[in-house]
């Protein structure tokens, strides 16, 4: 039986998540909480990088805090930009991993303003946006430093980009 990739989709965004994936985390999460609360607890490890997700889309955004947890991350998230900057604020992330197009703040002022208070918070945008010429100009005019990923994303490529950024490797597209 060939195993299809589970896709959480809305709008014109998307994220491929591994049917394999999929199966072990919601597994995961059931040995640890019985009671089904939607919170896998993993084996604390000494410092567990911070990532803020920001992204209007709830759907997504839930499925990359079940996979960044997956991961070892401490995870919050929020649904616009302007729920960003105050949860950046509070939760102090070591990277924010947002959607570039949300409500009442997008990617890039959240972004901005998350570094005015964190300048060594990573930055990896998730987006489905396709005028990717455009933002990134606008970027580079900010001398903001950052990774691009497009929706739909591999799980291996979105950990990937996530290690390096964290690493220190985030440089702009």
């Amino acid at each position: 039986m060939e195993l299809r990739p589970f896709v959480v989709a809305s709008r014109n965004s998307e994220i491929i998540f591994p049917v394999q994936d999929a199966i072990a985390l919601m597994q995961r999460t059931e040995s640890r909480h019985p009671q089904g609360n939607g919170t896998a607890l993993l084996d604390a490890p000494t410092h567990k990088p911070r990532i803020l997700v920001a992204d209007d889309n709830p759907d997504i955004a839930k499925v990359l805090q079940l996979l960044l947890h997956q991961w070892g991350y401490e995870v919050r998230t929020a649904c616009d930009g302007m729920e960003a900057e105050d949860r950046a604020v509070e939760f102090k992330p070591d990277l924010l991993l947002a959607d570039y197009d949300m409500p009442r703040r997008n990617g890039l002022q959240a972004a901005l303003a998350i570094r005015r208070h964190l300048p060594g918070c990573r930055i990896v945008f998730l987006s489905g946006v396709t005028e990717l010429h455009a933002i990134t100009d606008e970027l580079r005019e900010e001398r903001l430093q950052f990774i691009w990923l497009n929706k739909p994303v591999s799980c291996s490529l979105l950990q990937e980009k996530l290690q390096q950024a964290l690493a220190g490797a985030a440089v702009s597209h």
